[in-house]
């Protein structure tokens, strides 16, 4: 571990802990340095070769000689995620009285926080943490703690924390694992500075952040909704929400010239688009070198694409659009975007929120790219795709697609429902897609199954197409008869199509290690099933024999028998 001081016009000195993303080695910028720099904050860097989660053996030799190097001068010890542990776990040998520390973890270990997934692996490599984090605490450090409640592992951090500091605590409700996203879209960096530096009170960069919150749409229709729960409906006009919010998030991100191109991947789902997201999230880099964003910083962390794009507009807002957009690099002249949802949840958009789709992308140059595929084997991986998806609540009385999944109805019976009749008239649907995203352009080209559609989809781009760079990822479907069972089992009940589901998952792939809560949860849902109201139907089209469904179903009984064993042992 090292450290690199830069001086600035303050006396009190900033020390930066980086997080697990920042790039690593001395020859790289410091974390938060061109936020300290431009406000002439002095500040000591902290530089890791490696993501440890400052374990190292020399970590608090390192912080004693950044001790002594600053002598007597006021010292603020900074840090998100990772870096907020580190500042925590350094502040007392820093001699800190200001510690802000954002999201911090109290551990990444299984053994010791069960609950935390995100970092398995780094937990794997790094092994027990050999420093103590609550052996750490100074009583003559003022401990500021910024976190969103609602952020189920965040704030289980947070409280195993609170057993021995004391923190002021600063919730930032709905930031997710992302405080200064936030401090960002609240304009609130000078406020920060100003905290880090001593000069103001943490609980006004709070306030910052909740004033703008509450101009935000998400907030007026959260608000509008609970006022129409309570019978107060005319306290909030949603129509005045949406043109507040157009008005506070201009589309133009400000100071660039020129705007990117958009390019909209939208669909079809089923045609290889989890292929085509992983290898560009891996070739990410690359495809900015020659001028192609693919965000990769709010891409779903487990599919690789943007499905925050269609779960927005299916609330009616657009601020992570926006966001996305405004930080496209400068020297990037096509930022690219790929949420096949966005075709599937269409139907179910209000008007409110197509409006404000158009003000987003209003000067901007957009192109939808469609993948299309025969409407009979469509059809069918569409079906057991909803089948097979989890609909995360009950059926909402709001058109979505959401409804569609954990599909209970036979095949003919789903289509005959009015939202799949409109996902059907394909022309209609292209349509539609073109007029709601103002498209000056849509390329279709042709999903065939077994090509490679990575490489068909760059030849239809006319981008470059890096060979080997990416591992093909699947997204992998249920054959017909494990589709039949699934559908009678969600016509039994959520817990009982979960069931089928978590067995079905098991069986395509025997050797998953089950961890102790999931299959404790596994082992009671199978002691509740009723196999007996499972029996042999035919679904046309799908393609399901007597003899198929009963040893298939008798498999799922011996993997329950299986589950239920080792959940005794």
């Amino acid at each position: 571990m090292s450290a690199r001081f830069v001086e600035g016009k303050t006396e009190r000195v900033v020390v930066s802990f980086p997080d697990r993303i920042h790039p690593l080695g001395a020859e790289q910028e410091g974390w938060a340095e061109r936020f300290l720099s431009k406000r002439g904050i002095s500040a000591i860097y902290i530089v890791q070769g490696k993501v440890d989660w400052f374990q190292c053996p020399d970590f608090f030799d390192a912080m004693r000689a950044c001790r002594a190097f600053l002598g007597s001068r006021p010292v603020t010890a900074y840090g998100g995620s990772m870096g907020g542990y580190g500042a925590m776990l350094g502040a007392k040998t820093l001699g800190a009285d200001l510690c802000f520390a954002m999201m911090p973890q109290f551990d990444i270990g299984p053994e010791v926080v069960p609950f935390e997934k995100r970092y398995l692996d780094f937990a794997k490599e790094i092994g027990p943490f050999r420093h103590r984090i609550l052996q750490e605490v100074s009583r003559d450090c003022h401990y500021v703690v910024p976190y969103d409640p609602s952020h189920g592992k965040d704030q289980r951090h947070v409280t195993l924390l609170s057993q021995s500091y004391s923190m002021e605590l600063l919730p930032v409700y709905r930031c997710g694992h992302g405080v200064l996203r936030y401090v960002k879209a609240a304009n609130a960096g000078d406020v920060l500075a100003d905290v880090l530096t001593g000069q103001r009170p943490a609980r006004d960069l709070r306030k910052r952040i909740r004033n703008w919150r509450h101009l935000s749409l998400r907030y007026l229709q959260k608000m509008r909704l609970k006022a129409a729960e309570r019978g107060h409906s005319g306290k909030y006009d949603y129509d005045h929400a949406i043109e507040m919010h157009g008005q506070l998030m201009p589309a133009r991100p400000a100071g660039q010239k020129q705007l990117p191109r958009v390019v909209v991947h939208c669909g079809l789902p089923k045609t290889g688009t989890s292929s085509l997201q992983a290898y560009f999230f891996e070739n990410a880099a690359r495809y900015r070198a020659d001028g192609v964003y693919y965000p990769t910083k709010n891409a779903d962390k487990s599919e690789l694409n943007h499905a925050w794009f269609s779960q927005e507009l299916r609330d009616g807002s657009v601020q992570e659009l926006q966001r996305t957009l405004a930080g496209c690099p400068p020297d990037c002249h096509t930022v690219f975007l790929s949420d096949e949802s966005l075709f599937v949840e269409l139907p179910g958009w209000t008007d409110g929120a197509k409006d404000t789709l158009a003000k987003a992308l209003k000067g901007y140059q957009v192109e939808l790219v469609l993948c299309q595929r025969d409407k009979a084997a469509w059809m069918r991986s569409f079906y057991l795709q909803a089948v097979q998806n989890r609909r995360g609540g009950p059926v909402t009385k709001r058109d979505s697609a959401r409804n569609l999944w954990q599909a209970t109805l036979p095949f003919d019976d789903f289509y005959q429902q009015p939202y799949c009749k409109t996902l059907l008239d394909f022309d209609q649907m292209h349509t539609a897609l073109k007029d709601v995203f103002q498209a000056d352009k849509v390329t279709d080209f042709p999903f065939q199954s077994g090509s490679d559609v990575v490489k068909e989809f760059c030849k239809a781009m006319g981008w470059p197409h890096f060979k080997g760079e990416a591992p093909l990822a699947a997204n992998p479907s249920i054959t017909d008869t494990q589709g039949e069972i699934l559908r009678q089992a969600n016509g039994m009940g959520t817990a009982p199509g979960r069931t089928i589901k978590m067995l079905i998952e098991l069986a395509q792939d025997p050797d998953t290690v089950l961890r102790p809560k999931r299959l404790a949860r596994l082992s009671e849902l199978v002691s509740r099933f009723d196999w007996q109201d499972v029996s042999f139907q035919q679904n046309p089209p799908l393609v399901v024999e007597k003899a198929d469904f009963k040893a298939e179903l008798e498999r799922l009984q011996e993997l329950a028998r299986e589950v239920r064993k080792k959940a005794m042992q």
